[in-house]
């Protein structure tokens, strides 16, 4: 995965995240407002984050970049958004998704791997994910285990989604608690362990082994889930 990184602010205000990017193997490219827009929007990067701090909060500019970004090549974008800022977001910005800093850094990857996912997805005109029997469509919010259907909560299903998004990959309690439930969501991580519980419990039987757990650290969705 490939993100630029547009903001007006010094390298040195996103030290924990380009850390984060260089830990999970994320090629990384700064941008300034300075870049031409349309150099913005179509680069060689798969995702623009755009910090909407300081000249880069103005809405008029931020839908311009976006409207280019989803002009030819769709290349989705999240803002990283402030408190105050959340009565200006609306779908006319053109943000595929955002997120309220400071955040954690893990809540950022995770986003990005979703929009990454569903960009692939889009790209190769596909609406599922297939994990071995695991089968999750996009398009119908359906799941299933090999020619078994899955009914699932929606958050039961978010979680799988997130999951799936980056097999292999460990999601920490809390980001999984912030993506699905939101910044504002005052439960503890317990919540993620009761539906994660629930969730095993429904697509997983005897042959099927998809979640593991990562102790004191979170969960993955095994990248081999029919190996043994």
């Amino acid at each position: 995965m490939h993100v630029a990184l547009l903001t007006t602010q010094e390298a040195s205000a996103f030290a924990d995240l380009t850390a984060a990017f260089d830990r999970e193997v994320i090629t990384w490219t700064p941008l300034t407002e300075a870049d031409d827009t349309e150099e913005l929007a179509q680069g060689p990067h798969d995702i623009l984050i755009i910090d909407m701090a300081g000249p880069l909060a103005r809405s008029a500019y931020v839908r311009e970049i976006a409207t280019a970004c989803h002009k030819d090549v769709y290349v989705p974008v999240l803002g990283l958004v402030r408190p105050g800022q959340l009565r200006e977001i609306e779908a006319s910005l053109g943000l595929d998704d955002f997120v309220l800093v400071p955040a954690d850094t893990g809540e950022v990857i995770a986003r990005l791997a979703l929009l990454y996912a569903r960009h692939r997805a889009r790209s190769a005109n596909e609406d599922e994910i297939t994990l071995g029997d695991l089968r999750i469509n996009l398009a119908r919010y359906e799941v299933w285990v090999g020619s078994r259907q899955v009914t699932l909560t929606f958050k039961e299903y978010e979680l799988l989604r997130i999951l799936a998004s980056r097999p292999g990959h460990v999601f920490t309690r809390n980001t999984l608690l912030d993506v699905v439930w939101g910044y504002d969501y005052f439960g503890g991580t317990r919540t993620v362990d009761v539906h994660v519980r629930r969730l095993r419990s429904k697509i997983e039987d005897p042959t099927h082994t998809f979640v593991e757990t990562v102790r004191n650290v979170g969960y993955r969705l095994r990248a081999n889930p029919n190996s043994r």
